[in-house]
């Protein structure tokens, strides 16, 4: 990937996500959703769990816009942390909106086990399977 002038943005970026102002993190996330830069995936997973509605939605907005590069770090969080329900939200959000195309079947157990009755039980089941066929 060529390097992009706004690349020099995503690093301080990606440490306003842990200010304790809100509005930091809200303009943060924007902004990484806007960029849609793979290198600030992570750390938009780990906005998916942020205290404020808000940045959880721009963190998954940007997943979305990454696309499938987003999908191996956001997989692993899944198998890792099925217990949290924002977590699971923005997933399902994301593997909602994003372009999935040839991997549609392998994204699908996913998304059904994020709608199961027991997710925490489902979740990583599904993650693991697709994180697999993934690589």
């Amino acid at each position: 990937m060529p390097w992009l002038p706004w690349e020099r943005a995503v690093r301080p970026l990606v440490k306003a996500l842990h200010n304790e102002k809100h509005w930091v993190r809200w303009e943060a996330a924007k902004s990484l959703s806007q960029i849609a830069s793979p290198s600030s995936t992570q750390a938009l997973v780990n906005a998916l769990e942020d205290n404020e509605f808000d940045v959880r939605w721009l963190a998954a907005e940007g997943l979305t816009h990454i696309g499938r590069p987003a999908l191996t770090s956001l997989l692993t969080a899944l198998i890792k942390r099925p217990q949290s329900v924002w977590l699971r939200e923005g997933a399902h959000h994301v593997l909602h909106e994003v372009d999935r195309g040839s991997l549609d079947k392998v994204l699908k157990p996913v998304m059904k086990s994020l709608e199961a009755p027991e997710p925490t039980v489902a979740v990583p089941i599904a993650a693991r399977k697709a994180l697999e066929a993934l690589r």
